[in-house]
């Protein structure tokens, strides 16, 4: 019997809580509330602050109040720059060592290619 009795108060529990929740999730307002994503923005403009720009463009455009524009990045695209920064600088290391050990570059090797990827 009292494992029935358990299961019951723990039903009503779960609900109250469901209750408070959706009365807490009503009266706060989130940014995910009022998130927009857009992608492929433009990366060059003619303006120097490119949050305001977007801001004022959406509000002319679409019509709507903006209250912040926060900009996030693909972090898949950064990595891939990073990484091929980083195969940049270890070739251009190895280079240095050949060339510290024989004191010409390897012939295979360009010095400048590598500083302009870097």
């Amino acid at each position: 019997m009292s494992i029935v009795t358990i299961i019951v108060m723990l039903q009503f529990f779960r609900k109250a809580q469901r209750e408070v929740d959706a009365i807490c999730d009503a009266n706060e307002t989130s940014p995910a509330d009022y998130s927009v994503v857009i992608k492929n923005l433009p990366l060059k403009i003619n303006e120097s602050d490119y949050d305001e720009a977007l801001k004022n463009f959406l509000e002319k455009e679409a019509g709507v109040h903006v209250k912040k524009v926060s900009m996030a990045y693909n972090p898949v695209e950064l990595n891939v720059l990073l990484q091929a920064k980083a195969d940049a600088v270890k070739k251009k290391q190895d280079a240095l060592a050949v060339v510290y050990k024989t004191g010409n570059p390897p012939p295979n090797v360009n010095m400048d290619d590598l500083n302009k990827q870097i």
